[in-house]
């Protein structure tokens, strides 16, 4: 719930690999922050393992997507495993094409980007591209 989370660049500079870089986006930091607000949003994390998640006490599956989605957000498009940013880039492009650029669903959209990483040389092996979940609404 605290140690999870997606590390983010600052002030123009790359994440140092650190347990104590101050400039990480937990689960605690989505959930506890007042003035976050994700509401109706659909949010893609494009960076590795941002799916991951661990185990709570009940059984659920606490991480960046359950918070995010708690907090209101209508989807989440994320990775659950190390991925090519070469892959990942390909894949998150075809995606918005297909939902922003021609208005498909949110699924639609994420099947048009599996198929279409299929067939893009640039789009890696399927290990890449099914790395990908959307979760939420995927209207």
């Amino acid at each position: 719930y605290r140690s999870a989370g997606l590390l983010l660049g600052h002030d123009g500079a790359l994440p140092e690999r650190s347990a104590d870089w101050p400039y990480r986006l937990t689960p605690a930091l989505v959930i506890e922050s007042p003035g976050l607000n994700v509401e109706r949003a659909t949010v893609v994390l494009q960076g590795c393992v941002s799916g991951l998640a661990k185990e709570g006490l009940g059984g659920d599956a606490l991480g960046l997507e359950w918070a995010l989605l708690a907090r209101g957000a209508d989807s989440v498009l994320a990775s659950h495993w190390y991925v090519d940013y070469r892959s990942a880039g390909a894949f998150c492009r075809r995606f918005y094409e297909a939902w922003l650029g021609r208005s498909q669903t949110r699924i639609a959209a994420w099947q048009e980007a599996v198929a279409g990483t299929l067939q893009d040389p640039e789009g890696g092996s399927s290990y890449d591209w099914a790395a990908f979940s959307l979760s939420g609404d995927w209207r």
